[in-house]
């Protein structure tokens, strides 16, 4: 590595803590900190960097995992179930684009060629901007995210023939342009059926053999090699990195092994990502911006609402909601790192004018600067917007509202799948009025046409709630299972009904100390509740009294599980069915000749200051559960202690060698 790239990098990383640490305190989005960064070292501002390729190369590199961590989250078959938005609702908004683009820019004497280039880099929005700010805020999963995120998938194809059709635009004919955009399809559809070749034969087959070898360093290399290989084939077909980790992230998506692969890249994605948007300021030009502020500032007014106004009225028609198609159209409202890519390829062909290109450099990044801030306050947005009107009556709002008027002492059911329907059929059995959501237009529609009380909203949205009478309502239930917006809805109640039930659903331990670390009145934890089930059956079949096994189970649940989460972890519980290693568990002990701890009584040794709990020692065939503090320790005994693992390895030590 040259003395100069160090010295740029170790700069960037210290303003980087310095500026992130300020926005942290304001409460800006970290997103505008790292443009921030970039324009104050880069050559319009202090000038500490006049530019390196080596450091556009890494951000790069962050485009890809994010892209690769949005794959994760994609199986084919919810990509499929997003192909109306996609390819319906993203065509028409890239096409529409152009074509407004068209028309208007005439006004301005400029030739059909620069306006079809001026209208593609318009039509495109920021992924990495709208993503990372969608999942900081814990929104990914809503229904205005998921248009975004089908926008902005057709967007990320869109640019690609864009990409291959630019260097020869100034020359081009009817007949060369069919040649090379059927050349363009052709390549991305012969890459997308290759990577998803391997998908499906061959990677899941290599991430099992490396989860055998129980290596974390293993595992995580291999994660990356096969996000890097996936993003040089698409690449090599000239193509976009980016599609190719996306494709290779959806397949992933599908195997046992998606929560382990999240955990191990997100770091990298983190900070590659942050490495991007430095490099966005790094360009931001201070003397167009002072030379032609008033076309700068009138550029980003039009980019801005254009692009609000546009996607909303499409949003009316795809999601019959005012609400979710304007906060489609505000999280959409910028450029994009794709326009970035159209303008400095079109400007180096001299396809457009250096002037021009300049103003819509600068309005693309004032957007960009602006983004993470829309995003963010877009809630606050939309209140203002329709605070002062009530639901229209043929909004879900209105119907939600509508039903509410009637209930009473109700119960809020968040998630309506097999869970939600079967907690329902009970709460009909005991003559509970209940109100359900979920995100299933055909599960929605199947269960109104059954009577069921049930509506199409996100109930991560407060507003939703409080349309469904939260304040008159007696509980609410969580039924699916889905961190981020558990933990979002279980805040946001909080915030308004410190007092009201909140019953969430988890899949782990970890999951339920998290939820009531939030404020949830009870978690069902499934995994510990199928052990309490199956537990329960055997003890039947084996004879031993049902009032004693309920007893026992009854037990368990009030102590919160305390029991069921001392287990001996393993190797493989890096790669188990819970996507990550176990935060508690037990350890097993030997003391050998010449431990610190024979000889000694239990309350001579400093493991209560560790949280470590004896749960048991075994002295020959004997076996002593829950020993006494003034128990002895003899030489050959085996301790069993329970705690955190980092813990057990501190407790483990103290009773081989002592404190010291």
């Amino acid at each position: 590595m040259s003395h100069v790239l160090f010295n740029n990098i170790l700069i960037i990383l210290i303003t980087c803590i310095v500026i992130t640490a300020i926005c942290q305190r304001i409460k800006l989005p970290a997103i505008i900190g790292y443009i921030v960064v970039g324009i104050l070292v880069g050559p319009s501002g202090i000038g500490l960097i006049s530019g390196s390729e080596v450091i556009k190369l890494i951000a790069e590199f962050g485009i890809v995992f994010l892209m690769f961590m949005v794959g994760l989250e994609f199986s084919l078959t919810h990509l499929l179930r997003l192909k109306k938005d996609v390819f319906l609702f993203g065509g028409l908004q890239v096409l529409l684009s152009i074509l407004v683009t068209l028309v208007i820019g005439h006004l301005f004497e400029m030739t059909s060629m620069q306006l079809l280039i001026v209208g593609c880099i318009v039509a495109m929005s920021s992924t990495a901007i709208v993503i990372k700010q969608l999942t900081e805020q814990l929104e990914i999963n809503s229904p205005y995210s998921q248009h975004a995120i089908g926008i902005l998938l057709f967007q990320d194809l869109a640019v690609i023939p864009v990409l291959i059709l630019l260097p020869s635009l100034s020359d081009l004919t009817i007949h060369s342009f069919i040649n090379q955009l059927g050349l363009a399809l052709l390549k991305g559809i012969a890459t997308i059926i290759i990577i998803l070749f391997i998908g499906k034969r061959i990677l899941k087959p290599i991430f099992y053999n490396m989860s055998q070898a129980y290596s974390l360093e293993l595992f995580t290399l291999t994660t990356l090699t096969i996000t890097l290989f996936c993003a040089g084939i698409t690449a090599f077909a000239g193509l976009s990195y980016s599609l190719g980790a996306f494709l290779a992230g959806m397949m992933l998506g599908e195997t046992e092994f998606k929560h382990q692969i999240k955990t191990d890249i997100r770091p990298f994605k983190d900070i590659l990502l942050g490495f991007f948007f430095i490099t966005i300021g790094m360009q931001f030009n201070t003397h167009v911006i002072v030379t032609a502020w008033n076309w700068t500032l009138l550029m980003l007014v039009a980019l801005v609402i254009f692009k609000v106004l546009l996607i909303t009225l499409l949003g009316l028609f795809f999601t019959k909601s005012k609400v979710i198609a304007t906060q489609t159209g505000l999280i959409l409202a910028q450029g994009s790192e794709f326009g970035f890519a159209i303008l400095i390829s079109a400007l180096s062909y001299n396809l457009l004018p250096t002037d021009y290109g300049q103003v819509i450099l600068g309005a693309l990044l004032l957007s960009m600067i602006l983004a993470p801030l829309i995003i963010k306050y877009h809630q606050n947005i939309i209140n203002l917007l329709f605070s002062s009107s009530s639901p229209t009556e043929d909004s879900e709002e209105a119907n939600i509202h509508q039903a509410s008027q009637t209930l009473d002492n109700h119960i809020i059911l968040c998630g309506y799948g097999r869970v939600g329907q079967n907690i329902a059929r009970f709460l009909e059995k005991a003559n509970l009025q209940f109100i359900a959501f979920d995100l299933d237009p055909t599960r929605i529609k199947n269960a109104r046409l059954a009577g069921d009380n049930v509506f199409y909203a996100d109930v991560t949205d407060y507003e939703i709630l409080k349309h469904a009478a939260i304040d008159k309502c007696r509980a609410v239930i969580i039924s699916f299972i889905n961190p981020p917006a558990t933990n979002n809805i279980i805040e946001q109640i909080r915030k308004h009904h410190p007092k009201l039930p909140i019953i969430a659903r988890s899949h782990d331990e970890n999951e339920t100390n998290v939820f009531y670390e939030k404020g949830a009145t009870e978690v069902i934890p499934e995994i510990l509740e199928a052990s309490l089930m199956i537990a329960s059956h055997i003890l039947l079949l084996m004879n031993i009294p049902p009032k004693q096994v309920y007893n026992w189970i009854d037990e368990s649940r009030h102590k919160r599980y305390d029991l069921l989460r001392m287990v001996f972890p393993g190797h493989e519980s890096h790669f188990s069915e819970e996507g990550e290693a176990s935060k508690d568990g037990l350890n097993a002990i030997l003391l050998s000749k010449g431990s610190y701890a024979i000889n000694r009584n239990l309350s001579e040794l400093p493991l209560s200051k560790l949280n470590i709990k004896i749960t048991a020692i075994r002295r020959g065939s004997q076996r002593f559960i829950d020993p006494s503090p003034s128990m002895t320790l003899l030489e050959g005994d085996i301790v069993v202690l329970y705690g955190t693992l980092s813990h057990l390895e501190h407790a483990e030590k103290v009773l081989l060698i002592g404190e010291n």
